[in-house]
């Protein structure tokens, strides 16, 4: 197994399926750092660690949810290109066993104190 996870664990509400779909796209990722953030209502959010140290924030729902999570790759996508704020990069939509997922650029909000 390409993280380490063996076969049908959950972390986090995460499956295996996900993460190694997750792993082919952006490699290896750690599993003493997947975090649940918070932010949202309707889907479940966490922030993956690659084992290289690269940071992504991975959102999931139900299979059918796909839709929607490919509606919000095309408007993140807009906003890109208009380059008038800040947003995300998407990275990846799919499905994986009985979960969709976006996985996005992370981005650190707030400020560094010093």
């Amino acid at each position: 197994m390409s993280n380490n996870i063996s076969m049908n664990t959950h972390i986090h509400g995460l499956t295996e399926a996900v993460l190694e779909v997750v792993a082919d796209t952006v490699g290896s990722i750690d599993p003493d750092q997947i975090e649940i953030v918070g932010g949202g209502s309707i889907n479940r959010s966490y922030r993956l660690t690659t084992l290289s140290g690269a940071v992504y924030l991975l959102k999931t729902n139900i299979f059918s949810a796909l839709g929607m999570f490919e509606a919000e790759r095309e408007g993140l996508e807009a906003l890109l290109n208009a380059d008038a704020i800040r947003v995300p990069e998407p990275i990846q939509v799919s499905a994986a066993g009985d979960l969709s997922f976006l996985l996005l650029e992370h981005i650190e909000f707030g400020h560094k104190t010093a």
